[in-house]
């Protein structure tokens, strides 16, 4: 049985749903799972962002929940804002280092790297994730 695996973000590994990145990536035996974040520890989470397509008037919402993620750096950073209509604030927890698997235009999963909360240059409205690796050894027990 293999203990390890190790990811490559410029090899851009894609799996074709969020619980074939876990189930491979992570060591779990999903049948199946269909939400964005998974907490692994107390200072681990993967997320699977859907990117936001660029348009003439800015980006737009992957989907109808507000959500607006994106990266303008070749996935140095990821940026992530909540446009909802009522304005409220979002909640979300910024001290877990995240394994990014971002969904691409092809509906695949592709690991971007280790990211981690920058808050030097996030506000209430807008968090920003630095990249600070690109090659993760995977012990598959989490």
């Amino acid at each position: 049985m293999k203990n390890s695996m190790t990811l490559c973000a410029d090899d851009e590994p894609a799996f074709n749903r969020i619980v074939d990145a876990l189930n491979s990536c992570f060591g779990k035996s999903y049948l199946g799972y269909q939400r964005s974040t998974l907490k692994l520890n107390d200072s681990e989470m993967v997320w699977f962002p859907q990117i936001s397509c660029l348009t003439k008037d800015g980006y737009r919402s992957a989907g109808e929940h507000g959500w607006i993620n994106y990266t303008e750096d070749e996935w140095n950073h990821i940026c992530e804002e909540n446009h909802t209509v009522n304005g409220i604030k979002f909640k979300h927890d910024n001290y877990r280092n995240r394994y990014v698997f971002a969904k691409n235009t092809d509906g695949k999963y592709i690991f971007r790297g280790i990211y981690q909360f920058d808050a030097q240059n996030s506000t209430a409205q807008k968090r920003v994730y630095k990249r600070i690796a690109t090659i993760v050894d995977l012990p598959l027990r989490y």
